[in-house]
Order: C-alpha cells, then structure tokens, then sequence
C-alpha cells in the first residue's frame, strides 16, 4: 500500500453568509436593541442587572420551530451521480496490471434514497449539524472486455484477492461490480435563509458507509450466443468505509461531491484505487 505517495484531497469550504444587515437602536434605562436579519439581540446596561452588561438572544430560534426537524436541512431526498476511480496519485490512469479499472463512466453511476435526516441546530435554521441515514447503489462499469475474479491460483494455493482477466472474443454489453452501502453521514451545514425556496446552502462533513453487497453482473455473447451471469459474492470490497462530501446548492437543487478517505478494496486484497463521484441531489421531498 503506497501511502507516502497519495496525498487525500483538500476539501476547502468558503462560508458567505450574505444579505445581513445590522441596525441598532437605543432606549431608556441604557438599553440597546440590536438587529441581525431575523435574529434580535437586547443589550441591557444598568442597575437592574447589577452594573453588568446582559444580552437576551431573541429569535435565535425560529417562531415556527416545535421542536423536530424542518425543511432547512439538504440531505434527504434522492442522489444521483456519477462514479470514478483515483488510483494512488490521484489520477484516473491505470497502466500494468492494474489498466482494467478504466471505467466506462456513461454506465458507472451512483444513486441513493436518503430516507432520513435529523439537524441539530446550532444557530436557528442558519447553522446545524446534519445526519442521518441512505441506502446507496454504486456501479462500477468496466470499459475493457475484462472478467473479474475474487481468487486466483499459483502454483496450486489459491490467492484471495480481486484481479481479471481480459478475453477479447467476449463481447460485452454489460459488465460491472455493483456495490450497495448503508450511508450515514455527519454534516455541519449552514444555510443563508429561512425560507427554503430562496436559501443557498453548503456544508461538509464525513459520510460512513457499512458496504453490506457487492454483486457482479454480465451480460454478453460468445460465438452469437447471448449469455446472463449475475453473481453475489466477496470481491474483497472493504465493509466499512468513509467519504469526505461536500453539497452546496439553492432552494432544492443540491450539488455534491464525495471522495473515499479509504482505498475501495480491502488491503492486499486489490488494488489501491479511491471512488470518486460527484453528482445532483433533489432535496426536501
């Protein structure tokens, strides 16, 4: 496992909360009420507070809040996507024995039900963290005529490990390693709006991923004969796994990106590769 050369991407994120206007206004008793958008502040200065300085947060939560969740928060709803591989020096080349990982990324794609979402609000609806939890279909689509097996033998031991084998008299119309992930994620996101329709919104975090199926399917001919393999196996995809993801959107739309922190296959079980996918989320169904 090359570490020393892989270097994980660096995911910077820029907050602009925009549109905030400040006013201040004094009253008697040296008292200064003070507002920030849809947030109030009162500055109490005198003898009823013992010489001292108090400020009362109105509002901080909003008038409608009971308590649960509401429509300020972008993870529920459906993920779409597309999937690549990164090798160790973060680049989608593959050369030696490694070159059958090109993908055909037309036919290598990501979707996932988000079906649950909790925010815990750290400032009203503005800034919170986000989690809860999705079911995740990843496909991995090969471009070559490639066969993929999860053991081989030399010199009469079988090897545990993914490889594959090319065969240039099959031809293919469908060969992928399919992936399906329980996902949840942690995500501190901030949104510019109470309003749902008119909020901007982006966060980033960490999503875990409990990869419970990996299934291998092909579709292809030999000598003009159809044939349909679907196998459900080991192929030494790792169980647990983690993504650095970021989102930013406006109102609905959502769109985001997701890197794997681990490698795809368990070590010295495969190659050294990071899935990469980035993609549109339909949010606040």
């Amino acid at each position: 496992m090359h570490t020393n050369n892989h270097i994980f991407p660096v995911l910077t994120v820029l907050f602009l909360l925009t549109g905030v206007q400040a006013t201040a206004q004094e009253e008697g008793g040296d008292t200064t009420r003070v507002s920030l958008g849809d947030m109030k502040i009162i500055i109490i200065d005198g003898d009823d507070r013992q010489d001292s300085s108090f400020v009362n947060f109105e509002d901080m939560v909003d008038e409608d809040y009971d308590g649960g969740n509401d429509e300020l928060t972008h993870w529920g709803g459906v993920d779409l996507g597309v999937n690549f591989l990164m090798n160790a020096n973060n680049d989608m080349n593959f050369e030696g024995e490694d070159v059958w990982l090109d993908l055909n990324h037309a036919r290598s794609l990501n979707w996932s039900i988000n079906a649950f979402e909790k925010k815990i609000k750290i400032i009203g609806n503005y800034a919170g963290i986000v989690t809860g939890l999705g079911v995740g279909w990843s496909s991995y689509t090969f471009r070559d005529s490639v066969r993929l097996q999860a053991s081989t033998v030399v010199d009469g031991q079988t090897v545990e490990g993914i490889s594959a084998a090319y065969d240039s008299s099959v031809s293919y119309t469908k060969n992928k390693l399919r992936v399906t992930q329980l996902k949840i994620p942690v995500l501190l996101e901030f949104n510019t709006s109470k309003d749902a329709d008119r909020s901007f919104h982006l966060s980033g975090g960490v999503v875990g991923n409990w990869n419970f199926s990996n299934v291998y399917k092909r579709k292809y001919e030999v000598d003009g004969d159809a044939h349909k393999d679907r196998t459900k196996g080991n192929y030494h995809v790792r169980d647990l796994s983690a993504d650095a993801m970021v989102r930013v959107g406006y109102g609905n739309l959502t769109l985001f990106a997701q890197y794997g922190l681990l490698s795809l296959f368990e070590e010295n079980k495969g190659p050294e590769v990071y899935p990469l996918t980035m993609g549109v989320a339909i949010s606040n169904w």
